[in-house]
């Protein structure tokens, strides 16, 4: 599944765009930054509840699709500036972990 058909499908708000159209392969959910930095995988959206410019270092180190803030959390304006800079498209959901996962299951991720 590409990203632009993710957000098709599940109606969130991408809040930093980036060129690209990557492929989605499969999802990861993690806060604690080095867990994501040792089991995160490439192409995975990474769903978190943290907004802050770290969240994008990781990102662009594990090559995600993209990141995935829960619960209408904002992104940090620094952390902004990083995904623009490396790419990475930040996508806002309205739900919980949980509720976002399992819409992410239902579409076959």
């Amino acid at each position: 599944m590409t990203l632009e058909k993710l957000l098709q499908s599940t109606g969130w708000t991408l809040i930093e765009p980036c060129d690209a159209n990557p492929d989605v392969s499969g999802v990861f959910i993690g806060d604690l930054l080095s867990y994501v930095m040792g089991k995160g995988q490439p192409g995975q959206v990474w769903i978190t509840m943290q907004s802050h410019p770290n969240v994008i270092a990781v990102a662009a180190l594990k090559e995600f699709a993209a990141v995935i803030l829960i619960d209408d959390i904002l992104l940090d304006p620094q952390a902004a500036e990083h995904a623009q800079a490396n790419g990475i498209p930040v996508i806002r959901s309205p739900l919980d972990a949980y509720a976002s996962a399992k819409v992410l299951a239902n579409l076959g991720l």
